[in-house]
């Protein structure tokens, strides 16, 4: 028996499964590998499609990381199995003839048993090599059934994020455009009750995201369908209401304060799971051209050393957003420059 194989052999098991089990069972994010195979092709993709996130084929991009991470798991395993399989001469043995069987034998063997085909042309040769075969036998049914099951969420959770971007879209192509697409009678009060569900629903998109990391790979090449353009959309109109807009015009406190702390959340989440941001070198973002809101009688205030001194204060979040935007292939001038789509064609 060489221990120092039989050892190897179980620590690449027992690290794998820790990282398949903590994947797929916690609601905290990923295992290391999976985190380390999450981020290294997210950002080998980039890096070919030149940092432009309007590349067609970044759309592949969760799909193809899925798929690494299952093959990830299903190869260690059958490594790691091997390994303790090659750790006794002994342990493996030719059904048909008794001989006992070479090392690529034992790793066909131990493949065969853990894709539970079953061909039976090598058998275990004792009780506790047998056992052993049962086991990794089960636990590849069980890969199986994991890699669909955790699938299945993913998918789910890229349509709930497709459907916020297109929620957000339908408001106004850019912060501006919401603003005066919802301004009536000298008040936003339209605005409230799409503040109140976009709450609950950014709430829901972070929990998806720290649920499954895999998720930030799934990306729209169209800008105006992208999840992060419209959430940012979103909290760039909350700056110019809450800095620009004279406060008897605003929807009420009560009502922004909540969506403001779920995109709040939503930076956070990004900078601490997905994005390496400096600190150090966050720069200011554009200011908004509040032209349009005027020409469409929307007040604003006129006070522009006030209205620079707060937008400083946002340097953090705003370069937070600026980061977040940088490492999926954008800009924050997407953001206003982004474009709802209508089908005129369709109009009744």
């Amino acid at each position: 028996m060489n221990y120092l194989i039989l050892a190897a052999g179980i620590i690449l098991l027992t690290v794998t499964v820790a990282d398949l089990a903590y994947t797929t069972f916690s609601s905290n994010g990923a295992g290391p590998f999976t985190n380390l195979i999450t981020k290294t092709t997210w950002n080998t993709a980039l890096k070919i499609a030149g940092n432009d996130g309007t590349k067609k084929f970044l759309e592949h991009v969760g799909i193809i990381t899925i798929g690494f991470v299952i093959v990830f798991w299903f190869f260690i395993i059958w490594l790691g199995s091997s390994l303790i399989f090659c750790s006794s001469d002994t342990s493996v043995v030719h059904s048909e003839t008794g001989r006992v069987a070479s090392t690529a034998e034992k790793f066909y063997y131990s493949g065969y048993t853990l894709s539970t085909l079953g061909v039976g042309d090598y058998v275990a040769s004792r009780d506790t090599w047998r056992i052993l075969t049962v086991v990794l036998s089960l636990s590849g049914f069980m890969l199986i059934t994991t890699a669909i099951s955790y699938m299945l969420p993913v998918l789910s959770a890229d349509v709930e994020k497709k459907n916020i971007s297109s929620y957000i879209n339908t408001l106004g192509g850019s912060p501006q455009e919401i603003l005066i697409n919802h301004w009536k009678d000298g008040k936003f009060h339209s605005l409230e009750e799409h503040f109140l569900r976009l709450t609950g629903y950014i709430l829901s998109h972070n929990q998806q995201l720290l649920a499954y990391p895999i998720l930030y790979c799934f990306h729209s090449s169209v800008t105006h369908k992208s999840a992060t353009v419209n959430i940012g959309k979103i909290d760039e109109a909350l700056t110019i209401l809450q800095i620009n807009i004279p406060e008897e015009y605003r929807p009420q406190e009560r009502i922004i304060s909540p969506l403001r702390e779920a995109i709040t959340y939503y930076l956070v989440t990004q900078k601490n799971h997905f994005v390496n941001i400096e600190e150090d070198n966050l720069q200011e973002a554009i200011l908004p051209d509040l032209g349009s809101l005027e020409a469409h009688g929307i007040p604003v205030v006129k006070d522009e050393e006030l209205i620079n001194d707060k937008y400083r204060k946002l340097l953090k979040r705003r370069g937070y957003l600026s980061y977040i935007l940088r490492n999926e292939g954008r800009e924050f001038e997407d953001i206003y420059t982004s474009k709802s789509v209508h089908y005129p064609d369709l109009e009744l």
